[in-house]
């Protein structure tokens, strides 16, 4: 009889390769637009040395009723989002980075 056949679950026995102490959380902070026409502001906090409770809380306490965003990074260069979404969804974000040149005196 024809029917659909069942995949078969695979199992492997891993052994870390990397293990990283304690996870890095990032907030990101949305604070309305000064006026109509203008962007969202946004301001990234990085967090080590605490649990996803503590962040949570800080996170809690500095929004000022904003929105924000929850990230989490453990043993990997990638964060990702436990909590929230950017505040201006419809509109395109743009990040700059500046760095300081160390070579000039």
């Amino acid at each position: 009889m024809g029917g659909a056949r069942e995949e078969t679950m695979q199992e492997e026995l891993v052994h870390p390769v990397a293990i990283q102490e304690g996870a890095v959380f990032r907030v990101r902070l949305w604070v309305p637009p000064s006026a109509d026409g203008f962007a969202w502001h946004v301001d990234d906090w990085e967090l080590t040395n605490g649990d996803l409770d503590q962040a949570l809380r800080w996170a809690d306490e500095h929004t000022q009723g904003n929105p924000y965003e929850l990230f989490v990074r453990a043993g990997s260069p990638d964060f990702y989002r436990l909590q929230g979404k950017p505040a201006d969804g419809g509109g395109t974000e743009e990040t700059i980075i500046l760095r300081t040149d160390s070579t000039r005196e």
